[in-house]
């Protein structure tokens, strides 16, 4: 039995919306912006066919398996922030299960620093435990990245093993074990 995850999250200042056909524009912003995917796979910028490639996924992981990635919404202003995720890992990273949950969080620049990744990601940690009853989470993180190491750990998660990722890169994985 699947239990779906419900379409929309709030928080005290996020709107968390189902991953859906209005959000590919926000991902084709993000994925092209440098300094956002400079610490996310080869870190190179995405062409907006992949972007859009990756979104269709993304709303076909919700059909599939009832969640998955949400959009970032600042209640304060309506606009699209970023997204914060949660979905099976995939194949591709050494010794890590492709069955894994992994959550995680993209924020456009503007947003940084000021606990909105910490705020969506605590939303959909949450949801992963008490909604859905995930065993666990983890998050695979290049340890250069010190903002979303911090996310990880203000989040409760706690550092498992150094690997390689999809394309070569390194990476740290943090997980939490389910309460």
């Amino acid at each position: 039995m699947t239990i779906d995850a419900a379409a929309v999250i709030e928080t005290e200042r996020l709107r968390l919306e189902r991953w859906d056909d209005r959000h590919t524009p926000l991902l084709v912003r993000l994925a092209s912006m440098p300094e956002v995917m400079r610490l996310i796979g080869t870190g190179d910028p995405w062409p907006p066919l992949l972007a859009e490639d990756v979104a269709r996924a993304e709303r076909r992981h919700w059909e599939d398996h009832g969640f998955g990635w949400r959009a970032t919404i600042d209640k304060a202003d309506g606009r699209g922030i970023g997204l914060v995720s949660l979905n099976y890992a995939g194949e591709g990273t050494a010794g890590l299960d492709p069955e894994e949950r992994e959550i995680g969080w993209w924020l456009e620049p503007d947003a940084w620093g000021k606990g909105l990744g910490t705020e969506g990601a605590a939303a959909l940690r949450d949801e992963a435990f008490e909604v859905l009853q995930m065993p666990s989470i983890i998050a695979r993180i290049q340890p250069e990245n010190d903002g979303s190491l911090g996310v990880a750990r203000k989040i409760g998660m706690h550092f498992d093993f150094a690997t390689t990722g999809r394309s070569g890169e390194r990476i740290v994985v943090y997980r939490l074990d389910r309460p």
